[in-house]
């Protein structure tokens, strides 16, 4: 039988229990502490069952990290406005930047098990990391490239490849400190900075 068959026939409100108890272990207790028995128990399921629908704990991580990764980038609603290449809703931004740093702490910890853990960084799940990853500088790619006007689309793309690379690497930088530094940690400040330097 066919992993796909056997995904169809999987008792679809138990496979998602299983996701939703593995989101939450992961988030809370990191890949290695989270065992596929405490899984279990969360989603008040046999530790068979997990297996049988997921086959081991990578490919069970992976697949949380694949969805939490959708569901995090479908919730943003950022909209960059430019007039004569000038970022002019950066007021706008803003609050809606804040909003989802704050709405995303979880997937985020998701991301920190797979640079901190070596277990957690198997071929399968750093292949679903670097696509969420893609995914998210071609949504930012894309916002620049569809606003600004009167520039040479080549100089554009490129530019917008760089700021997309930058940006994602500055969030990742600033949600460690926030962890970090605690309270300490101006989050609007250097959002500020990085509207800043998406606008030169």
């Amino acid at each position: 039988m066919s992993k796909q068959i056997q995904v169809k026939t999987f008792n679809s409100g138990t496979r998602e229990k299983i996701l939703a108890a593995a989101y939450s272990c992961f988030t809370e207790e990191g890949y290695s502490s989270a065992s596929i028995s405490k899984i279990a128990k969360r989603a008040k399921v046999l530790s068979g069952s997990i297996y049988w629908a997921f086959e081991t704990k990578e490919k069970l991580f992976s697949e949380v990290l694949r969805i939490s990764g959708d569901q995090f980038l479908n919730s943003l609603n950022l909209s960059f406005q430019f007039d004569n290449g000038e970022l002019m809703n950066t007021e706008e931004i803003i609050p809606e930047m804040l909003n989802n740093f704050g709405r995303g702490p979880d997937f985020l910890r998701l991301f920190l098990a797979v640079a901190v853990e070596s277990n957690a960084s198997g071929n399968e799940v750093i292949q679903v990391a670097k696509e969420i990853r893609a995914k998210s500088r071609a949504m930012l790619e894309h916002i620049i490239e569809s606003n600004v006007k009167n520039v040479d689309p080549k100089i554009v793309s490129l530019n917008a490849q760089r700021i997309s690379t930058m940006v994602i690497q500055l969030l990742d930088g600033l949600y460690v400190a926030s962890k970090i530094e605690d309270n300490t940690v101006d989050i609007e400040s250097y959002l500020r900075n990085i509207l800043m330097f998406i606008n030169h």
